[in-house]
């Protein structure tokens, strides 16, 4: 019997040898899911820039598979310590099933590396994948995708070496498979080209996606040729007066400096599509003939070439210089200096504002100091004197000791009741929301702050429609890169993106430790919707129309504002209908908008601290200066209604609902600003971004701050669309200035000069006159329609003063 045992035992020992057992071959049989991971941009990457992840799941077990597909990146914390942040996303793959997810993680500001990770319902790892991204420290990447069916003609946009080699250009070429239907997908590139290619094959997720990633900032370039209508395709309408005037072979000339043994060596015959382009800067021509013309689009611009960029490809082989040349033109020496920057360490813009936006709360909050005050001497009175005297009056001296335990026990009550509103016993909140509406969209941007009173978990629940992006600060402080994200006893945070709901939570968290995100969303606008309209006229410095609240609340501190000048308004009451009759506007400083923010909301006065009336002001006036600094970065062509409202957005979502939540909301509207008037057209010499020179080389984004006593000359690109008949110069208005807080800035009072095109020489004019005619421009108006001032500073001017230079708007007819 026992050599009977000892034989099956035998048996069993030898076939787990040779063929496993039963579980082990299970495990070794593979996971129930496969998971593949991949970007389309390969393992380039930027700190704190969405990268579009593909993550591809194929079921391999009989049975349905539930989990959770979990991506892990690791950022900085404000303390410089560290913390993992988890983005965790529901997932249910069948047998023989594949399910792609398109996934738009933020690389961490702290690590080049994510990690990919698949649990099962149980909460069991089944797959890690890592993935690491070349994030160069020591120079800067300049990313260029491109939609093209001819990648090898445009490989010469890649490897350029700009900015004394600081900076390097990469191609990535891209078709309609993996283009991003999310603006996030785009955020990675700097320049996107679109070249013989067919642009309707992208399907309308990703041509919205392509307009809103140009909106936001992005450059788009356009090479045209014979393919003009292919390329430009459903932006056609949009860019160029269709239809396009000719289609030529014509003799094009790249530049004298190419010209190596004749001429004729930088001269090539290519076919060239001449088109109008409203608003549009040539910024490369040949003989008359325009090869590359910029245009804006809300912050970020398009150039439209008028020949195929695959033409060239031969020339610039030859003349490697001649790509630098075409980047410079489009990007401009100051953009290409800060990719080195920004490509190599992140950009924390939006942390910082999120730090003066909710890094504070609710001024009503605060305790009533001198309430506290009344008690405490009410208490000390009491106790003191009053106690002693009412008893011993009574003869009940002895007990004095008694009544003093039992007053102190209801002064503390007292205290204790008072501060119930300043006290937090769990996780709060505080936001700063924007809603902007126009006809046919809601728009929300919410900074949103949580916290907690001390170290306890805490969670909060978001609507699943809105997208939420952790904002976190840059690794430039702390050059050191965490090479791994399995680091032990690093706290975690994790982002549960649902199908019914959007989850912050945190295990672990720090006593008041802010925690920063992003949370935009965007709706369709019913019919019925209750928001703010009008119709305006904007024209010669006035304005003229009709603003109606259709909210059903009042708005405080509104104004109309226009790129570069401003009609305060003040209250707006609910269902009010204000009619405006060539009402004077005032003059702003588009690059200094926290001057508008503090004089609409008046934060400029008091400074204590402890004056609820002031902290609402300067939270105001920071709420204004964010929505003014995005929106009015660049030129805009009609106007904004803005205004502080009741609370919206988020905070008056459901899933908000019976939180301990403070905030604010302003609340913006687009209005249409006609700009036209008997057949002339008015607008900012600005609406194409100047060129400009200057002494000591610091200059303003937009040449309208003069630093020191250096002269600046700024050459005006009014657009080939307009025929000048009056520029006029608008000096910054008085009220923006009427405080000893801007002691170091005042408006322009120096000598200018106009350059003159017939004599080649600077002459001088006196700007206190404000509007020159036709007549006296004709000789300062260059071919390409532009003009060149020259701004000397004034004799007492110092260099600790900067000056604000004259806003100037042109008057004429369109082309």
């Amino acid at each position: 019997m026992k050599k009977r045992a000892c034989t099956i035992l035998l048996v069993l020992l030898l076939s787990a040898v040779c063929f496993g057992f039963p579980c082990a071959a299970a495990a070794k049989d593979g996971a129930p899911v496969s998971m593949e991971v991949s970007s389309i941009y390969g393992d380039m990457g930027k700190m704190g820039v969405h990268i579009p992840l593909t993550v591809i799941l194929y079921g391999q077990a009989a049975e349905p598979f539930e989990g959770t597909v979990t991506v892990c990146t690791m950022e900085n914390r404000a303390d410089e310590g560290e913390r993992i942040y988890k983005y965790r996303y529901p997932v249910k793959v069948n047998m023989a099933e594949t399910r792609k997810l398109k996934l738009y993680i933020p690389l961490g500001q702290k690590s080049s590396q994510m990690q990919v990770i698949l649990t099962g319902s149980d909460g069991r790892e089944v797959i890690k994948k890592d993935v690491y991204f070349d994030i160069p420290r020591d120079s800067g990447r300049l990313l260029i995708g491109a939609l093209t069916n001819r990648e090898d003609e445009l490989r010469y946009f890649d490897g350029v070496s700009l900015d004394y080699g600081m900076v390097t250009s990469r191609l990535i070429c891209l078709d309609e498979t993996d283009f991003p239907e999310d603006a996030r997908g785009l955020e990675m590139l700097d320049i996107l080209i679109i070249n013989h290619y067919e642009t309707e094959r992208l399907s309308a997720g990703q041509q919205a996606a392509l307009r809103k990633w140009v909106d936001s900032g992005g450059t788009l370039l356009i090479g045209t040729g014979a393919m003009v209508y292919g390329t430009l395709g459903p932006m056609a309408g949009e860019l160029v007066e269709y239809p396009v005037e000719t289609i030529l072979y014509e003799d094009i000339n790249l530049g004298a400096e190419y010209a190596k043994d004749a001429p004729g060596d930088a001269d090539l015959k290519m076919i060239c599509a001449r088109m109008q382009i409203p608003g549009g800067v040539e910024v490369e021509e040949s003989d008359g003939v325009p090869l590359l013309t910029m245009v804006r689009r809300g912050d970020g611009q398009i150039g439209i070439f008028s020949y195929d960029l695959g033409e060239i490809s031969g020339f610039v082989e030859n003349n490697p210089s001649y790509a630098n040349k075409m980047l410079l033109d489009v990007l401009g020496e100051d953009n290409i200096s800060n990719i080195y920057y920004y490509s190599s360490y992140g950009n924390d813009s939006k942390y910082w504002s999120a730090q003066g936006l909710v890094n504070t709360g609710n001024a009503d909050r605060l305790p009533d100091i001198p309430l506290y005050a009344v008690v405490i001497v009410i208490y000390i009175l009491v106790v003191g004197p009053g106690l002693y005297l009412l008893l011993k009056k009574k003869d009940m001296s002895r007990y004095y000791g008694t009544s003093v335990v039992i007053c102190s026990i209801a002064a503390s009550f007292v205290v204790y009741l008072l501060g119930v509103e300043t006290r937090f016993t769990s996780q709060f909140f505080t936001c700063a929301t924007i809603l902007e509406t126009d006809v046919s969209a809601v728009r929300e941007t919410t900074y949103l702050n949580v916290r907690t009173p001390d170290s306890r978990p805490y969670s909060v629940s978001i609507a699943p429609e809105y997208e939420v992006t952790p904002l976190t600060r840059t690794s430039r402080y702390d050059e050191t890169l965490s090479l791994s994200l399995d680091g032990k006893g690093i706290d975690e945070l994790e982002l549960y993106f649902g199908e019914d709901e959007t989850r912050i939570s945190s295990e672990k968290s720090k006593a008041f430790e802010s925690g920063f995100f992003l949370v935009s969303g965007e709706r369709e606008a019913g019919p019925d919707e209750e928001r703010i309209t009008g119709s305006v006229t904007w024209f010669d410095g006035k304005v003229s129309g009709t603003i109606i609240n259709g909210l059903p609340f009042r708005l405080e501190n509104a104004a109309l504002i226009f790129y570069g000048q401003v009609y305060p308004i003040g209250n707006l009451e609910a269902g009010e209908v204000l009619s405006l009759e060539e009402e004077e506007l005032m003059a702003w400083p588009v690059e200094l908008p926290y001057m508008l923010s503090e004089y609409m909301t008046g934060s400029g006065g008091s400074r204590d601290a402890n004056d609820k009336e002031y902290l609402e002001r300067v939270g105001r006036s920071n709420l204004y200066f964010s929505y003014l600094s995005d929106k009015f970065d660049t030129c805009l062509p009609d106007a904004r209604l803005v205004g502080f409202g009741e609370n919206g957005g988020i905070l008056t979502s459901e899933q908000m609902k019976d939180q301990m939540a403070d905030g604010r909301t302003l609340y913006a509207a687009r209005i249409d600003a006609a700009v036209r008037r008997n057949g002339k057209l008015y607008r900012s010499c600005l609406v194409n971004p100047p060129k400009i020179n200057t002494g000591n080389g610091s200059v303003s984004r937009n040449g309208m701050i003069m630093y020191g006593s250096d002269p600046q000359t700024v050459e005006y690109f009014i657009g080939t669309d307009i025929g000048v008949e009056k520029i006029s110069f608008l000096p910054v208005s008085e009220e923006f200035l009427d405080t000893s807080d801007y002691y170091y800035l005042k408006r322009f009072d120096g000598t200018a000069y106009f350059y003159n095109c017939e004599t080649r020489s600077f002459d001088r004019v006196n700007l206190s006159q404000i509007d020159f005619s036709e007549e006296e421009l004709r000789p300062y108006i260059s071919e390409k329609n532009s003009l060149t001032v020259k701004y000397t500073a004034g004799e007492n001017d110092s260099s600790g003063v900067s000056t604000l230079l004259p806003y100037p708007m042109v008057t004429g007819r369109e082309h």
